[in-house]
């Protein structure tokens, strides 16, 4: 409308003249810039497909932007056969874990995470998918048969593993494990069985991760009893609190850790994600 500062400029003023139709006799309205054509209120669209971002775009564009679409849209498998067919198409080559419809639920998330560190890793896919065979264990990795393991127990009630860790906190001082604020026991103890992909596939220099491990003698602070058995099991837990609430209260020994290891691997860290 005139006055609104839209490049407009013709004015209005108000007269008790009667209405003059014939002035809009054999006017046409000008047609709208192509990509305009639309009503965003109606179709949710910013511009419509006609704008020249669609009709004039390289070749394999769209492509592109489904690709990307795709990576940050969370998967979320309604049947088994929909997570059956995710875990064989993004992250084992086989999977022998027997899924329940009951589970997809609690499922889903997991298997997200686990995708998502992979791609974010560079991991190859593992052989299978399977649960452990260690009576016990709630999930694994197995650099000899390059096989990522989660028992169902992972899928169910997780309260009696946080009242474990805070019974080992009030009996000696310190946690157990990383995996120990309730809300967040199913992401870190995916997060610690990658890093031990991780650290099998990828990390090459693992002197880095010795000599940390050598000098962190506060290890058991964050990290908990568990990230102080051998350099093993400290890299995952270290990756396990990295990714989580506890990175704030990580030592700089074991950032600075994970982060050498992360540039030397051409991964992100945390500060330049």
């Amino acid at each position: 409308r005139p006055g609104d500062r839209w490049n407009c400029k013709c004015s209005l003023q108000q007269t008790d003249d009667p209405v003059n139709a014939s002035a809009l006799d054999g006017w046409t309205p000008p047609l709208p810039q192509p990509g305009l054509d639309n009503n965003p209120a109606k179709d949710g669209q910013i511009f419509s497909d006609t704008h020249p971002y669609f009709t004039e775009a390289y070749p394999g564009a769209q492509q592109a932007v489904n690709n990307l679409m795709k990576d940050r849209v969370p998967f979320v498998a309604k049947t088994v056969e929909e997570a059956q067919k995710f875990i064989l198409e993004n992250i084992a080559d086989r999977c022998d874990f027997e899924i329940k419809k009951s589970q997809l639920e609690r499922l889903n998330p997991i298997l997200n995470q686990i995708k998502e560190r992979m791609d974010y890793y560079k991991l190859p896919k593992f052989s299978s998918f399977r649960t452990p065979d260690k009576k016990g264990a709630i999930a694994g990795y197995e650099s000899f048969d390059n096989s990522f393991r989660i028992s169902p127990r992972l899928l169910g009630d997780l309260s009696k593993i946080y009242e474990n860790e805070v019974k080992f906190l009030k009996k000696y001082g310190y946690p157990y494990s990383a995996s120990r604020l309730e809300g967040d026991i199913p992401r870190s103890i995916i997060d610690h069985e990658l890093g031990h992909a991780l650290y099998y596939k990828k990390v090459i220099n693992k002197s880095t991760v010795i000599t940390a491990f050598e000098k962190d003698r506060m290890a058991a602070k964050v990290l908990g009893y568990y990230g102080t058995q051998n350099v093993d099991e400290y890299f995952a837990e270290c990756i396990a609190a990295y990714w989580g609430p506890l990175y704030k209260e990580m030592s700089e020994i074991e950032i600075n850790m994970i982060e050498t290891i992360f540039k030397e691997l051409g991964i992100l860290t945390r500060a330049r994600q």
